[in-house]
């Protein structure tokens, strides 16, 4: 049983069958990634406050590297081992989920399918349309045949044109697995060539 029991601008905390669990808005993009956003709320921040932040950080955008780096220097000026214990928890471009992170993913995706939670609309092109709740990215693919399927050089430019960071992210993941844009398991595959 899934339980939301406390929300923040950044974080979201749930009871789980296994405990609570502090989920950070910044892993699915649910709020817009600011430097001087997070420092704001950061300086106005209570100790347990700040806690929160530090939970919200790990998934801190890592193409914002420059933001990144100016939150890091920021908060070490008045807490070194906090800025340095926030920059190891970074999740980067090659991290991996930790079991307990992928469990808590699993189990929330199926908690909000089962409870028909909408899901928000991150962008669309005539491939696929791209959605987004708390546990993450949908992509429903408009690809009829293997014919349509969409060059890397194609999906390339709207991602290059892109304005929506986690639209960007989830083209750059179409072009490394192009296989997510063909039909899932009992929908209606690609017709026999």
């Amino acid at each position: 049983m899934f339980k939301l029991i406390r929300e923040t601008p950044w974080i979201k905390e749930w009871q789980t069958p296994w405990g609570t669990y502090i989920d950070s808005k910044l892993r699915w993009l649910a709020i817009e990634p600011s430097a001087d956003t997070f420092l704001a709320a950061w300086r106005a921040a209570s100790e347990p406050e700040k806690f929160d932040l530090e939970a919200a950080f790990e998934f801190y955008p890592y193409e914002l590297e420059e933001d990144i780096q100016h939150i890091l220097e920021t908060i070490a000026r008045e807490d070194q081992p906090r800025a340095q214990r926030m920059a190891q928890k970074l999740f980067r471009a090659d991290s991996v989920l930790s079991p307990d992170q992928q469990r808590f993913l699993d189990a929330l995706g199926q908690y909000l399918q089962d409870t028909s939670a909408p899901m928000r609309l991150v962008g669309e092109n005539k491939w696929f349309a791209a959605y987004a709740n708390e546990s993450g990215f949908h992509i429903d693919t408009r690809i009829t045949s293997p014919f349509d399927m969409p060059t890397d050089e194609e999906l390339q430019q709207h991602a290059d044109a892109s304005l929506s960071l986690a639209y960007k992210r989830l083209l750059d993941v179409v072009i490394a697995n192009k296989y997510l844009l063909e039909p899932r398991p009992g929908e209606q595959p690609f017709p026999s060539l």
